[in-house]
């Protein structure tokens, strides 16, 4: 009887494993999809004016006040922004 319970309970063992292991492949898969799925939106939106103007303020930003920090430059940038004109902003 104890070899018979062993053997039951070493295949649920094994069986409980496999679907463990099948449950973690197929979490990953999700979520390698997932981030796929992400950059694939992230390359097709188009840039706004915004994001041209920022890339280029903040190169002169930094040469004017580099003892900024991250949180200084944006807000600079942004008041720069608001600042322009409108037909600045549609670079």
């Amino acid at each position: 009887m104890d070899a018979e319970k062993l053997e039951k309970r070493r295949k649920r063992m094994e069986r409980m494993i496999l679907e463990k292991a099948q449950k973690k492949e197929k979490r990953i898969e999700r979520d390698r999809k997932i981030q796929e799925a992400r950059v694939a939106k992230a390359q097709s939106k188009p840039k706004d004016p915004f994001y041209f103007f920022k890339q280029e303020e903040i190169i002169k930003i930094k040469e004017e006040f580099p003892e900024f920090d991250k949180k200084a430059i944006d807000k600079e940038v942004q008041k720069r922004w608001k600042v322009i004109k409108s037909e600045n902003k549609s670079k």
